[in-house]
């Protein structure tokens, strides 16, 4: 994943969300890669992509569904759409 990280610092996002998913097909309950994918697509959303909010949420339910503890996974689709 650090890897991921670093394409989201340079804003290549497509390129994030590939390494992501690419480790969510290895473990699609890590809790942190599911986290990790939807903030890219909220990010693609913000950028223009409105349907990547739907993923987004998705994929920060399915994180915290993995790990309960992960109170950011359960605060962020508060975050999603604040109207």
């Amino acid at each position: 994943m650090p890897k991921a990280l670093e394409f989201v610092r340079e804003h290549q996002l497509d390129e994030a969300s590939h390494e992501l998913n690419g480790a969510l097909h290895l473990d699609p309950s890590s809790s942190l890669a599911q986290m990790l994918n939807a903030f890219v697509y909220q990010l693609m959303a913000r950028d223009g992509d409105s349907a990547k909010l739907v993923l987004a949420e998705k994929g920060y339910l399915l994180s915290a569904q993995y790990d309960k503890s992960n109170w950011v996974a359960h605060y962020m689709p508060g975050m999603l759409f604040p109207d």
